[in-house]
């Protein structure tokens, strides 16, 4: 399943949540059962992950390989919300 889909702030990255169907594990603190796609469901095996905009043609997310994307987490701790940041920033840069 894929979900959560979060723009870079340059526009350059796209960060999409993806792991495997399921209820949730309501025996983890502060969570509870329902869909594992949901925020706030604690969801074994979902990592995030960045597609480059700036690749040419159109990407089958369901058939990719690992060459046409980055894997930004991999411990599947119920990654599904990505914060950006801009490290180094000077002020007045965008």
């Amino acid at each position: 399943m894929i979900y959560h889909v979060d723009w870079s702030p340059d526009s350059r990255l796209l960060c999409i949540s993806r792991g495997p169907d399921g209820k949730g594990d309501p025996s983890k603190p502060g969570t509870f059962q329902a869909a594992c796609e949901m925020v706030g469901v604690h969801a074994s095996g979902w990592n995030l992950f960045a597609v480059s905009t700036e690749r040419d043609g159109i990407l089958d997310l369901n058939r990719a390989t690992d060459a046409d994307f980055s894997m930004l987490t991999t411990n599947g701790c119920s990654n599904k919300e990505s914060a950006w940041f801009w490290p180094n920033r000077k002020k007045g840069n965008h």
